[in-house]
């Protein structure tokens, strides 16, 4: 996209899964970028965290690549996910 909007972090505490606050806040990402214009909704999530991932899915991102990141001296792989915003 030409006007990207990261989301940098996302979590729900595990006593709040099921309960319909991870559609809620996504809802809120979503209503800021496109209250900023952008075009295209972007985030990297953990490789090994699956259950994030089809969150996501569900929510219409698509996988788009894959980075690394430095965790303390651990180097770790993400996925890079993306959701279009202008359609």
């Amino acid at each position: 996209g030409q006007r990207p909007f990261e989301i940098a972090r996302f979590y729900v505490d595990e006593a709040w899964h099921g309960l319909a606050v991870a559609p809620a806040l996504m809802a809120a990402c979503v209503a800021a970028a496109r209250a900023r214009q952008a075009d295209v909704l972007w985030l990297a999530a953990w490789e090994p965290a699956l259950r994030a991932q089809a969150f996501y899915r569900r929510m219409g991102f698509e996988m788009v690549g894959t980075t690394k990141f430095l965790f303390g001296d651990v180097l770790e792989d993400d996925v890079l996910m993306a959701r279009r915003l202008d359609q």
